[in-house]
């Protein structure tokens, strides 16, 4: 182990950051030698727990450790072990070459370049002038003979000739900043990108380079993927010996099934940057042995760290303080006390009650959080509308017992005296304009739950001179990595919001502003804050502050969100808690569309998100995860009808003369449908069967594969396994035939689905254009063998509720 360690010191030491000649970061080394570290052993698992908007910090630890790992792994190759196919281009160095062959006295190799519109040269380059040589798929043209031998002649020191070991790196994580990154590493004058050959995994399931320019042939040293499916997609077809995989962030843990099934039981090194908030993920693979590093605890961290985010963001969180003003507006804790006990003993009040007394709560809630002045056409309409809740509450007499109805309307009342004796200042504003005043040069955050609300407040604000403040929701502080030299929480935004926003470190100083009827929340929630923050920094002797731990009261985030989920229980979406987790989905969203539509959406479901230009007219669409999409987006679903997109693919491969590869695809579910027939429909004797022969799925994943025409199975050894247990001649004849060819139709359906929705893209801009559409405007549309909608997100609403799966990840109407 210290031969490994000194390795890693000498390697470390000679590192250098931009053409500044900067040693790297002291924190960055310390992760890199954890990871690097675990890739020397076998079934390895890290967590590091890490602030969010660090992925500077993630990328260039994580690089630096494959670096390593690939230096270690090195070992010399002879120019006559070095065999290529003629005319096999090659990736040399930076350039793109054929190869025709080598020339062993003169220790070089021999490959032809261009000199012109249509002539080529051959080239002899000194072997030890080469210091990547790899084959290459691309449509490139070759490169230009003199840029090749200018620099060629530009080293002027031998190169050591290397190949490399068969073992893989493979990181799951954003792709943009990667090669930028890699530009910046140096050894000793030579960058990351130089020396390791990366590739990344496209929407296609193919092997390309970073800069998508040409596809590999071989499998590189790195292997980039931007979420967890396509890692899977390659893990499938790898029989190469995988080194290890990192993950970035909880976005690629929500389907952990997968991550048991290709990693962990395959006993893969594995690492995982995640952040402190996730807890739920945290403890699950805490109970899957991994090791956690809290990068809070290091010294590194905030006393060594040389890069000014890293120190910024340790030493928030390190440094936090939390303030606040719990103000005295009598009238609006009275009405939020009696709206909240309301709630509390009428939960099962009837569905037209459930709805007003929605609209009663929401206003109620956007009052509360209210720090501007409103105008007075705003607070007449918000009157007006309050009036109204009256007028219809006799309507709906019919449906109250007495004594609820007369709770009911007294609380109407007390909203209506409120707004009509709403001070013209109301008290945040006082309090917010003195807090201003006193940090005018400050750089200040206002935190509200509403985007549209968010704008109004920092236009108001900002009319008043505060130019250094920003209003903004949760969810766009969070996707934000400035730093602020204040955050303000205008009013209570939940715990698990204002958790997150405290573990973003964008800020050392947070301040709430909250009536007197919040205050046990927030003394509930700094209690727990306050062991957590302690207990992520290591300090156990720190003292806690004591409340009441009898709540009295009820979070009004948790009864925003059971007030909406009300009117959804109908589509029976909400689990009984006696199902098992078999089929449910925990981490859902709820996401509400300006059509009379919504759906029950998670992290793994991709979006194709829709952008228009000047004309109003989609130009462009962008793959986006749930928590990449805002309030206004627009979103397009779409599905061929019947059996159209296998049609389509079938199409295609007749066009390129490959119409076989169908029939061969078929063999293996040949060989099951005529064995099922043998046992005469029996479907467990034919499970029992392939067990003995060392099948390891589920009975239901048998039946799936008798009862619906699919491609293939995921895993190539069951085809193997289908073929030995049934003795099936054209299978066993074929057998790799049949893998490849499952592999080609897969592929084809993958680049089905992108030329399928550019067609549909296209109608859609031809049909929109032709009407004049707007996007105030929903029309149907109808586009032939496809099912088409395109809806705007009209509100994202997270839940912890449990959902039945079948019921996630599609678009659903309401129920007439």
């Amino acid at each position: 182990m210290s031969t490994k360690k000194n390795f890693f010191d000498r390697f470390q030491k000679k590192l250098i950051i931009d053409d500044a000649y900067k040693s790297i970061d002291p924190l960055i080394i310390k992760i890199s030698r954890f990871i690097y570290q675990a890739f020397q052993k076998e079934n390895q698992r890290l967590i590091f727990l890490v602030p969010p908007q660090v992925k500077e910090l993630i990328q260039y630890s994580s690089l630096i450790a494959q670096w390593a790992q690939k230096r270690k792994l090195n070992r010399k190759v002879s120019l006559e072990n070095l065999s290529f196919p003629i005319d096999q281009k090659l990736l040399l160095n930076e350039f793109v070459v054929s190869f025709e062959g080598k020339e062993l006295e003169g220790n070089q190799i021999i490959v032809k370049t261009k000199s012109g519109r249509n002539n080529y040269l051959k080239h002899y380059i000194p072997f030890e002038k080469i210091y990547r040589l790899w084959p290459v798929d691309t449509e490139r043209p070759l490169s230009r003979h003199s840029r090749i031998s200018r620099s060629i002649r530009n080293i002027h020191q031998a190169v050591p000739n290397q190949s490399f070991s068969n073992q893989k790196i493979l990181m799951v994580t954003q792709l943009r900043q990667l090669p930028e990154i890699g530009n910046k590493i140096r050894l000793q004058r030579k960058q990351w990108v130089q020396d390791v050959i990366a590739g990344k995994i496209d929407v296609n399931g193919e092997l390309v380079s970073l800069d998508s320019m040409f596809r590999f042939q071989e499998t590189p040293h790195c292997v980039f993927a931007s979420d967890i499916y396509r890692l899977i997609s390659f893990l499938e077809d790898q029989s190469e010996e995988i080194q290890g995989v990192i993950l970035d962030g909880a976005q690629h843990l929500q389907s952990m099934q997968l991550v048991d099934e290709y990693l962990l039981d395959k006993n893969i090194n594995t690492v995982v940057f995640l952040e402190q908030s996730h807890r739920d993920i945290l403890k699950q693979l805490k109970n899957r042995d991994f090791r956690i590093y809290n990068t809070h605890t290091f010294p590194e961290a905030n006393q060594l760290s040389n890069h000014w985010q890293f120190s910024l963001k340790y030493g928030a969180f390190r440094e936090q303080v939390m303030s606040n003003h719990f103000l005295d507006w009598q009238e609006i804790s009275q009405l939020s006390r009696v709206c909240f006990q309301f709630t509390k003993e009428n939960m099962r009040i009837s569905e037209p009650i459930q709805i007003l007394f929605q609209e009663l709560f929401f206003s109620v809630l956007k009052l509360s959080r209210l720090a501007r002045i409103v105008s007075s056409e705003e607070h007449e309409k918000q009157l007006d509308l309050a009036r109204n809740w009256l007028e219809r509450i006799t309507k709906l007499k019919p449906w109250f017992d007495p004594v609820t109805y007369q709770h009911f309307q007294n609380l109407l009342r007390t909203h209506i005296h409120v707004l009509e004796n709403q001070p013209e200042i109301i008290p945040k504003v006082a309090v917010l304009k003195q807090i201003l005043e006193k940090d005018f040069s400050h750089k200040i955050l206002l935190l509200t739950t509403n985007k549209e609300e968010a704008n109004k407040l920092q236009y108001f604000w900002r009319e008043l001179g505060y130019y250094q403040l920003e209003a903004k929701t949760v969810k766009q502080s969070l996707n934000s990595s400035t730093i602020y030299d204040r955050i303000i929480f205008v009013g209570w935004i939940g715990q698990k919001s204002i958790r997150h926003v405290l573990h973003s470190s964008n800020s050392k100083q947070y301040h709430f502003l909250l009536y007197e009827h919040e205050r046990e929340w927030y003394q509930n929630f700094n209690a727990k804050w306050q062991v957590e923050r302690n207990r992520l920094l290591g300090n156990v002797s720190s003292t806690v502050i004591e409340t009441n731990s009898k709540n009295t009261l009820v979070d009004p985030y948790k009864l925003e969100t059971n007030f909406i989920l009300q009117k959804y229980k109908r589509n029976k979406a909400l689990i009984p808690s006696k199902q098992t987790s078999l089929s449910i989905r925990n981490t859902v969203a709820l996401i509400e569309f300006q059509d009379p539509c919504f759906g029950f959406f998670d992290n793994q479901y991709d979006f194709l998100v829709l952008e228009s230009n000047d004309n109003q007219i989609f130009k462009e669409s962008k793959i986006f995860k749930l928590e990449e999409l805002q309030e206004g987006d627009f979103l397009l679903f779409f599905r061929p009808l019947s059996d159209y997109l296998k049609q389509f693919v079938v199409d295609n491969l007749k066009r390129q003369g490959e119409d076989h590869l169908v029939d061969m695809a078929k063999l293996w579910r040949d060989a099951l449908l005529q064995k099922y027939e043998e046992y005469r429909g029996d479907l467990s004797r034919l499970y029992n069967l392939l067990v003995r022969h060392g099948c390891t799925r589920k009975n239901a994943t048998i039946r799936n594969w008798v009862k619906t025409d699919m491609i293939g199975p995921n895993d190539p050894r069951d085809l193997e396994i289908i073929a030995e247990a049934t003795n099936y001649d054209p299978l066993l004849e074929n057998l790799d035939e049949v893998k490849e060819a499952i592999h080609q139709i897969r592929s084809a359906h993958l680049q089905a689905g992108a030329a399928i929705q550019k067609n549909i893209i296209g109608e859609l801009n031809q049909g929109l254009s032709q009407m004049q559409w707007s996007p105030d405007q929903s029309v149907p549309i109808f586009i032939e063998n496809y099912e088409v909608e395109l809806v705007q997100i009209h509100r994202i609403l997270p839940l912890q509720d449990k959902f039945r799966a079948k019921l996630v990840n599609q678009l659903q109407r309401w129920e007439q």
